[in-house]
């Protein structure tokens, strides 16, 4: 109970500094190129690539990743289906969509969201490679 109350706080906190626009300091202005950080949260890769994406976008993106993190499986999955609604083209949220699916026991569900993920993410990443795992049914 403790632990839920600690997240929500933290959540909370989380959301109100979101709303404060921040410019990314890693990326130079002059860069033409996106670049591709990654973010491992257990042994589900989470990559971000696109420093133009809208202020929530990255916020969600963001809380789907850390209400995964902290095992809030089913909270994940409404955010990244939040997220889904603004930008269907990011694989991000189909690999959360289906590593949280796979937590919550719902191997159909997590298949279909890694094969649509599929369509979105780069052959050469390693988020194409859980996507195809999960997929192709090797959980």
């Amino acid at each position: 109970m403790l632990n839920r109350l600690l997240y929500m706080v933290f959540i909370s906190v989380l959301t109100a500094c979101g709303s404060q626009q921040q410019r990314p300091t890693s990326v130079p202005a002059e860069s033409p190129e996106p670049i591709e950080v990654q973010e491992r949260v257990s042994g589900a890769e989470f990559p971000s690539s696109a420093p133009e994406r809208s202020a929530a976008v990255v916020k969600l993106l963001s809380q789907a990743r850390l209400q995964y993190r902290y095992g809030e499986y089913q909270y994940a999955v409404r955010t990244a289906e939040r997220g889904l609604r603004i930008d269907r083209g990011q694989s991000e949220w189909y690999l959360i969509l289906a590593e949280s699916y796979l937590k919550l026991g719902s191997s159909g569900n997590a298949q279909q969201f890694a094969r649509q993920g599929l369509r979105y993410s780069s052959p050469v990443g390693q988020s194409y490679q859980r996507l195809k795992q999960i997929s192709d049914g090797q959980f």
